[in-house]
């Protein structure tokens, strides 16, 4: 069986995606890409072939798509025109589904709207069913004019296998009292609201704050005492550090998703996020692993951490596991299975 994918760079869980859907589906993936920088390539993989967008013109990439005769399509995103058209000519011709992804939340924006209006001309042709990454975005896709049974979940999977290696077991008799924060050192990841919520925490009970990543902001809180600053680090060291850390916070003012919640959630640690990353409801559940907390708020913030310090050990343990728990309900398995199950629907 051959799949056949129109896509930008790909990111780890995408690269993660194929593998699966490789191995457990015995399918070859054929991919055109937009991206110059192919970063991320699933390297010694003889059912994966990529060809890039720009060494091809659109009939050129529809002859190939002929010649491929996938079972089904699979694009990301409906942003390129070509792609766009390439999914509408695939439809009518190959009769096959042609499925988008989205990981776009409804905001009411302006060019939302204008997406709205054309929808009916542009993206519904375009595209038989869509592939979300959660509640959120089906709420946009609804608003498209997609028909509940022709919207897919599970878009994204952390590696659960990876982020499963840290040791839970481990911090029972001495669970480290540690905030944890991984990502780009920018405004829109609201760590300023995080750093003011822990100067405005005077007893912190001799918990610390570690921030991990890169970005122009870095600098700001670069020699501060109480604040550890770590580089950005690959994941396999990173493991290392999330099993010294207790609790991780995504303070974020807005994420479309936040992959890095369920990637924590697999890790077993209790999470503080703020309610407009598009994971928070799928892997956040107030007082049972977490708390999910509004977004460019500080107070929310000092609460919320106020609330894990108030924990005893046993208590962050047990959310520690709830986030585990939490975190098998999108594993990769059921993300290559999610897009998958188009093929099996009967008729």
């Amino acid at each position: 069986m051959n799949l056949f994918f129109l896509s930008s760079n790909f990111v780890p869980q995408h690269v993660n995606w194929i593998r699966k859907l490789i191995v457990d589906y015995n399918v070859k993936i054929y991919c055109i890409h937009i991206s110059k920088k192919f970063q991320y390539i699933p390297l010694g993989i003889e059912s994966f072939y990529h060809f890039k967008k720009s060494e091809l013109s659109r009939i050129e990439m529809f002859n190939l798509i002929l010649e491929v005769k996938p079972s089904l399509m699979y694009v990301a995103g409906y942003a390129d025109r070509d792609f766009l058209w390439l999914g509408k000519k695939t439809r009518n011709v190959l009769r096959i589904p042609v499925i988008s992804g989205c990981d776009t939340q409804w905001r009411g924006e302006f060019r939302q709207w204008i997406g709205l209006l054309i929808s009916k001309w542009i993206i519904r042709p375009s595209f038989s069913h869509f592939i979300v990454s959660g509640v959120y975005q089906y709420e946009w896709v609804r608003k498209l004019g997609y028909k509940k049974e022709n919207i897919l979940f599970n878009m994204y999977s952390a590696d659960n296998f990876l982020f499963n290696c840290v040791d839970i077991s481990r911090k029972e008799l001495n669970y480290p009292h540690s905030f944890i924060f991984v990502g780009r050192f920018v405004e829109e990841k609201g760590i300023g609201y995080l750093v003011k919520a822990w100067d405005s925490i005077i007893d912190k009970c001799g918990w610390t704050l570690t921030l991990i990543g890169d970005g122009p902001l870095k600098d700001l809180y670069s020699g501060r005492n109480d604040i550890i600053i770590k580089d950005y680090m690959s994941q396999d060291v990173l493991i290392k550090e999330i099993q010294k850390s207790g609790c991780f916070i995504l303070p974020s003012i807005f994420e479309p998703w936040a992959v890095v919640i369920h990637e924590f959630a697999c890790a077993g640690l209790p999470i503080i996020a703020t309610e407009v990353c598009g994971a928070t409801p799928h892997f956040v559940i107030n007082g049972f692993n977490g708390l999910s907390i509004k977004s460019k708020n500080v107070n929310s913030l000092i609460k919320a951490m106020e609330f894990i310090i108030n924990r005893s050990d046993s208590e962050l343990f047990v959310m520690a596991k709830n986030s585990r728990k939490l975190s098998n309900n999108i594993t990769q398995e059921i993300s290559a299975a999610s897009l998958m199950s188009v093929l099996f629907k009967l008729n």
